[in-house]
């Protein structure tokens, strides 16, 4: 059985206060847990740590969001095949996107992650609308009561094909504070096979974001049939950016308005929202309305959790209450004692026994790595 917080407190302090006196806090006790926690977590593949997680992929998007509580990738599979695929580094991963086939990055921006996965075992994905120009499927057109203006056909920055659909934003053009543009007159397409479980992709390119609070799409038959759903950052997991944003709309979780015929979409309403402090802006630029369904690969990864919550049971990454308990085996638990063991001997000035402790919480550490190796997969690098 896995020490609590108030085990390791209740086994440290009486060791130093038969020495000196004096008692080590429990607050004390906690934050030398809760470093020895990151040291372990940051240095080394912890058994404790390891999670597994789904995520569906599609054949145009190469950028996942991860779990909360990820760390580091074990192993991607898929369903299909036991094989894992080849891990990457991520320059190699955009540099040779093209020829790659089963790999997978990490790739880090601002202290936040995602996974970049590469594989020819996808599923079925169908053009909505290839925004080619104003009137190449249907026409192009700013909603009314919006403050969209100016939609034109885009030829130099589309994302794919040979054009694509830009507008700007005049914040005086009505009392909304959201832009939308619309094609209601496309091509029928039988989207029936992708109900309820495809995710419907465009490209949206936003000059600024520092104002804008959501994009909603509405896909079905007119305006008074259709599915919606608003979304609040990229599919990746990363905030809008000022730039090219690959934005997600997952069928299984849009509202639907009136009743839709699956089998005749033929209406597209893209919405930017954004706070009344946003200004007049120019060059939004729309491309490559899409929808594919999911092929799911199993992420088996190392988390960020150490410790479960003595008051709910969830998993989280330090102790903060008394009853919270470690997830190492009650064996290993001994890592985290000895390195609480050698600060309190630091704060009370006690450095032989410091040292003593180090050593124990070292050979402690050199048999878990013993039993448990790191399962990480190394990156590997090509240069073509």
């Amino acid at each position: 059985m896995s020490r609590t917080l108030s085990e390791f407190v209740a086994q440290i302090g009486p060791l130093i206060g038969d020495a000196t006196g004096g008692t080590v806090t429990t607050n004390a006790v906690r934050d030398s847990l809760n470093r020895c926690i990151n040291h372990l977590i940051k240095d080394h593949g912890i058994y404790a740590t390891k999670n597994r997680s789904y995520v569906d992929i599609f054949p145009s998007v190469y950028e996942y969001s991860v779990p909360s509580d990820f760390f580091d990738v074990i192993n991607l599979q898929r369903n299909a095949s036991p094989r894992d695929l080849l891990r990457v580094t991520t320059e190699d991963f955009w540099s040779n996107l093209g020829s790659y086939s089963e790999v997978f990055a990490v790739d880090t921006y601002r202290n936040a992650h995602s996974l970049l996965i590469k594989t020819a075992n996808t599923s079925a994905s169908t053009t909505i609308n290839a925004c080619e120009s104003l009137t190449d499927n249907g026409t192009w057109a700013a909603e009314g009561s919006t403050d969209a203006v100016n939609v034109a056909t885009e030829s130099t920055n589309q994302t794919q094909g040979s054009g694509a659909i830009s507008f700007d934003v005049d914040v005086s053009n009505s009392v909304n504070n959201y832009a939308a543009v619309q094609n209601s007159t496309m091509d029928q397409v039988d989207l029936s096979s992708y109900a309820s479980k495809g995710t419907v992709f465009i490209d949206l390119y936003m000059p600024s974001v520092t104002y804008i609070t959501s994009v909603t799409l509405r896909w079905g038959n007119d305006s008074s049939n259709y599915y919606s759903q608003t979304v609040t950052a990229q599919h990746n997991g990363f905030a809008f950016r000022s730039g090219v944003n690959t934005l997600g709309f997952a069928w299984s979780t849009a509202t639907e308005t009136g009743s839709v015929t699956d089998t005749t979409i033929d209406y597209l309403n893209v919405r930017v929202t954004y706070s009344a402090s946003q200004a007049d802006a120019t060059g939004f630029i729309l491309d490559n309305i899409r929808v594919e369904n999911p092929y799911r690969v199993e992420l088996h990864y190392y988390s960020t959790s150490f410790v479960q919550d003595g008051t709910d049971s969830s998993y989280v990454s330090k102790f903060t209450n008394t009853s919270d308990a470690s997830l190492l085996d009650n064996a290993d638990d001994d890592i985290l004692f000895n390195w609480a063991l050698a600060d309190a001997y630091w704060v009370k000035q006690m450095p032989n026994d410091r040292v003593e402790a180090l050593r124990l919480c070292n050979e402690a550490i050199g048999r878990l790595k013993t039993r448990f190796n790191s399962e990480k997969k190394r990156e590997v690098s090509f240069y073509r």
